[in-house]
């Protein structure tokens, strides 16, 4: 595929497509098609200073809210400080499991009972 330089063309090319506003556009197939699109992604750097700086990691609260929780108990000494901490590398376990197991799917087809046989399954009484 390549890159459209002004917008789709006015043909039927499955093999052009245009990127603009954060969208990938290209012209539709009258047959199934299947499309690999290879992409690299990033996250910008955290910056701590800023109150309202949001961490882009889904499904993180619980490991965050007890880190901060510990963090906080242990500069005043508090008791409960080490629980808060295991609290922390529990969710962040749970984490790291749901990640891998996500990428550990795979897709799985039942063989036919019959083996793709196609013939009579019975004998035919001639």
């Amino acid at each position: 595929m390549k890159q459209a330089e002004a917008g789709l063309p006015e043909g039927l090319d499955c093999d052009v497509y245009d990127w603009s506003t954060d969208t990938l556009f290209f012209y539709g197939s009258t047959q199934a098609q299947d499309m690999r699109i290879r992409y690299a992604a990033f996250s910008p750097d955290l910056d701590i200073t800023k109150p309202t700086q949001q961490i882009p990691m889904m499904g993180c609260e619980d490991c965050l809210s007890a880190r901060i929780a510990f963090e906080y108990a242990s500069a005043r000494g508090a008791v409960g400080a080490q629980a808060m901490m295991q609290m922390s590398l529990d969710a962040f376990a749970t984490i790291a499991q749901r990640t891998s197991r996500r990428k550990q799917r795979a897709t799985f087809r039942r063989q036919p009972a019959f083996g793709g046989y196609s013939g009579p399954r019975w004998p035919f009484i001639q």
